[in-house]
C-alpha cells in the first residue's frame, strides 16, 4: 500500500488541478495519482474529507473512482470484500475507467470478479 500521508497527496491533487469547479478527466487523474500506488481504505476518506473541506467537491469526485478501482484491485482488510460486493452490485462506468491501470498495476493476484466486470463494459 502506499505510504503517502492524506495530507501530502490532497496537496499535490489540488497543486494538480487547481480549478475547484472543473472535474479532471480520467487520464488526468491517473497521471497524478498512479504515482502513490494503492491506498488504504483510511487515506481514502481522509482524502475525500479533506478535499470536501478545502472545496475540492468536484475534484474528489474525479479522484473517487480511481480509489476505487485501485482499492478493489490492491487494497488490503476487510473493507476489500465490501467495496468489491459494492462494485459488483452497483457498477459505475467511472470506476471502469480505470479498472485496466489499476489491473495492469496489481500489487496482488486480481480477484476474478472484478476482471470479469471489463468484459461488460456497457452498463
Amino acid at each position: 500500500m502506499g505510504n503517502t500521508d492524506a495530507e501530502t497527496i490532497v496537496q499535490k491533487i489540488l497543486q494538480e488541478f487547481p480549478d475547484a469547479s472543473s472535474r479532471p478527466s480520467s487520464e488526468e487523474v491517473e497521471r497524478v495519482m498512479r504515482p502513490f500506488g494503492a491506498l488504504s481504505y483510511e487515506t481514502w476518506r481522509e482524502i475525500d474529507q479533506l478535499l470536501h473541506e478545502q472545496g475540492g467537491m468536484y475534484t474528489s469526485s474525479a479522484i473517487d473512482p480511481w480509489m476505487e478501482a485501485n482499492f478493489v484491485v490492491s487494497g488490503e482488510g476487510p473493507m476489500v470484500e465490501q467495496r468489491i460486493q459494492f462494485l459488483l452490485t452497483d457498477t459505475c462506468t467511472c470506476v471502469l475507467e480505470h479498472l485496466p491501470a489499476a489491473i495492469a498495476n496489481a500489487t496482488r493476484p486480481v480477484d476474478p470478479r472484478i476482471s470479469k466486470l471489463l468484459e461488460h463494459t456497457e452498463h
